[in-house]
């Protein structure tokens, strides 16, 4: 809400001063194309970018729901976005780890992390988690009967909130999922919950969170805590510094790596669609593709 109340102010500064009919198709195609040229500084060394084509196409959204608005209400006879082309999409380039260096990943998390924080970022990498699913995790999404997972609310901490967490559902019903968890996944949990128990000294309510804070587990740890801890568990072992959301990357190119359909990996993730699927994790390496290229060459093979 905050991002498209901004996009919106700044739409406002440009045309505002304008009848809507007065706004010509020349005028919207200009003022993209110095959007695009526009720069501005990120992080606290200044640096200075351009906006990327995604930043630039949220604006081209919001034109051409309020000129479809307009027009279907009569305010214009003639809408200016029917002649906008579309923003060319950047192709994105995903980080992720791959299978040898998950393996190492997993093995200092093994050896050097408090059991808090090995089964917070083994479910990251283990189930694709989102930041905010993990630490929106209650005791009661947990299936001990059938060893599965239920996500099914979000958590949030920004300006908007006043940098409280904010507990919600989750971000689309296709994020709703419930996902299977393997023994060793099993093993960590009940040994985090044991813990967790034996730490605030009193059985806990099945609507406890999982990762809550360190004085009420009836209050998720903040989402971008994770992150914090993350990047120096990483930079502590000279690890490439992933995010969160490189688990969560790795885990589903590591699915299709190792024979997972597109199908089942959207589902996993909470993709709404497949094509949120292919377009950032379907990440090969040169012996999956070699892989592939001998099933084909089996495949193809003539018997004599």
């Amino acid at each position: 809400m905050k991002f498209y109340k901004d996009v919106c102010a700044k739409l406002v500064y440009r045309f505002g001063n304008k009848n809507l009919d007065a706004i010509k198709s020349i005028d919207i195609e200009r003022y993209l194309v110095d959007l695009s040229k526009e720069k501005y500084k990120r992080g606290k060394k200044g640096e200075e970018r351009t906006y990327s084509a995604t930043y630039v196409h949220h604006f081209r959204t919001v034109l051409t729901v309020a000129f479809d608005f307009a027009e279907k209400h009569g305010m214009i006879e003639r809408n200016p976005m029917r002649f906008i082309s579309a923003v060319k999409a950047e192709r994105k380039e995903v980080d992720f780890l791959s299978k040898d260096e998950a393996k190492r990943f997993l093995a200092c998390l093994s050896a050097d992390a408090p059991l808090y924080w090995k089964t917070a970022m083994n479910l990251l990498i283990r189930c694709g988690l989102r930041r905010g699913e993990l630490v929106g995790l209650k005791w009661e999404d947990i299936n001990y009967s059938d060893n599965t997972l239920t996500v099914c609310r979000d958590v949030i901490n920004n300006a908007e909130t006043d940098r409280k967490n904010y507990v919600k559902e989750t971000k689309s019903a296709h994020s709703d999922r419930t996902l299977p968890i393997d023994a060793e996944m099993m093993k960590l949990l009940k040994a985090w919950k044991a813990k967790q128990v034996e730490d605030y000294g009193t059985m806990l309510m099945p609507s406890a969170f999982i990762f809550g804070s360190s004085i009420d587990p009836y209050n998720p740890v903040r989402p971008d805590s994770v992150t914090q801890w993350l990047s120096r568990f990483n930079t502590r072992h000279g690890l490439r510094n992933v995010s969160p959301h490189d688990l969560r990357h790795t885990c589903a190119t590591l699915l299709l790596a190792n024979g997972a359909s597109v199908k089942e990996t959207q589902v996993i993730m909470g993709h709404a669609d497949a094509s949120t699927t292919l377009k950032f994790y379907v990440g090969v390496d040169s012996d999956a593709l070699k892989n592939a290229s001998d099933k084909l060459s089996m495949a193809l093979a003539m018997g004599e």
